[in-house]
């Protein structure tokens, strides 16, 4: 099955919704500003652990959605950690 164009921007589209969705969540979840550059770290770092946990399965046993949401988690909190600390 093809994807055209449209479909793709549309896939661009709902990922970056899904990602701004992440962010704000976890804003409200965690309010305060992240302390330190290392914290930021700390917390990609958790995220793509998960995210690489599910890479490292063999491509039969792997959970594309847990793996698209770890994906978001490590996205979303980078822009966090931008947002708080460099921007």
């Amino acid at each position: 099955m093809m994807i055209n164009k449209e479909q793709l921007k549309e896939l661009d589209i709902q990922l970056i919704l899904e990602v701004e969705s992440e962010l704000q969540r976890a804003k409200e979840r965690f309010p305060e500003k992240l302390n330190s550059l290392h914290e930021g770290y700390a917390i990609i770092s958790e995220e793509f652990d998960e995210f690489w946990d599910e890479i490292k399965k063999k491509e039969k046993d792997r959970d594309f959605f847990k793996l698209k949401t770890e994906g978001i988690h490590v996205i979303a909190m980078m822009i966090r950690t931008l947002q708080d600390l460099v921007i």
